[in-house]
C-alpha cells in the first residue's frame, strides 16, 4: 500500500463512502452538494481525483461497470475505515475556521456599506430559508451529525442578517423592506387597534429572519431582537 498523506478531502471522501456503501465520483459530488458543501467549499475536480488516489493507497476499491458508460465505483476498505476511524477520533485542533469574504473585504478597504449590505441581506435570508428547510425536512430523522451541524449554520446565518441588518440602516429606510411594512398594514386593516403593535412585531420577524403570521400577527417571540422606537414604527407605518 502506497504511503500518501491524507488532507480533509480524503476523510470527506472516505466518510461520504463509510455512509453510502458505494459510489462514483459523480455520487459524490451530488453528496457533497446536499450537506457538506455549505460548511467545507470542494472543487469537483476534487471529487474525481481524490478517490482515485485513495485507491491506489489501498484505502479503496476501485471497479468499473460491465456496460454504459463504465464508470469508476468506489468503497472503502478495512484500511479506509481504520484511517477514518483515527481521524474522527483524533484531539480536535483549537483554531478557528478561516473566513473570505468578498463582501467583509471591500467593506474594510472603504467601499459603501449600504448597497453591499442590501446585497448581502437578500443573500443570506435565502440561505437561513434553505436550511430551515432543511432542518425540517431532517428532524425526526437518525442524520443526528448533519443536523446539528445545520443548526450551527442556521445560527451563523441569524447573526449576519442581523450584522448586514444594521449596515443596510433597515430601521431608517422603509424601502430596505418593503414586505414587512405590507405584512404590518395587513394586519391593520383586519385589526385597526394593533397598528402599532403589529408593526413593531413584523420588525421584529425581519430581523430575526422569522415567518410573521399575519392572521395572528405573531413570531417565533424566543429568537425576537430590539425592537424599533414608537416613534420609528410610527413614522413608518401610521
Amino acid at each position: 500500500m502506497e504511503d500518501i498523506r491524507l488532507t480533509p478531502t480524503s476523510y470527506i471522501v472516505l466518510g461520504l463512502l463509510m455512509q453510502a456503501g458505494e459510489a462514483t465520483p459523480y455520487d459524490l459530488k451530488a453528496m457533497v452538494a446536499g450537506g457538506i458543501g455549505n460548511l467545507w467549499s470542494l472543487q469537483h475536480t476534487q471529487l474525481y481525483a481524490e478517490p482515485e488516489r485513495l485507491a491506489e493507497a489501498g484505502y479503496l476499491t476501485e471497479t468499473r461497470e460491465d456496460g454504459g458508460r463504465r464508470r469508476k465505483l468506489y468503497r472503502i476498505t478495512a484500511a479506509g475505515r481504520d484511517a477514518f476511524g483515527v481521524w474522527l477520533s483524533a484531539e480536535i485542533a483549537s483554531e478557528l475556521p478561516e473566513l473570505r469574504d468578498i463582501s467583509l473585504l471591500k467593506v474594510f478597504f472603504g467601499a459603501d456599506p449600504r448597497p453591499i449590505a442590501v446585497g448581502q441581506l437578500r443573500a443570506h435570508r435565502e440561505k437561513l430559508r434553505e436550511y430551515q428547510e432543511l432542518e425540517q425536512a431532517l428532524s425526526g430523522t437518525q442524520a443526528a451529525g448533519p443536523l446539528t451541524t445545520l443548526r450551527a449554520g442556521i445560527g451563523h446565518e441569524r447573526e449576519w442578517i442581523r450584522y448586514w441588518a444594521d449596515l443596510a440602516a433597515e430601521d431608517d429606510d422603509p424601502a430596505a423592506a418593503p414586505l414587512i411594512y405590507d405584512l404590518a398594514k395587513s394586519v391593520a386593516s383586519r385589526r385597526p387597534q394593533r397598528v402599532l403593535s403589529a408593526c413593531r412585531l413584523a420588525l421584529h420577524c425581519s430581523r430575526a429572519n422569522l415567518r410573521f403570521d399575519v392572521e395572528t400577527s405573531s413570531c417565533d417571540a424566543t429568537h425576537l431582537t430590539a425592537a424599533a422606537t414608537d416613534s420609528q414604527v410610527q413614522r413608518r407605518c401610521l
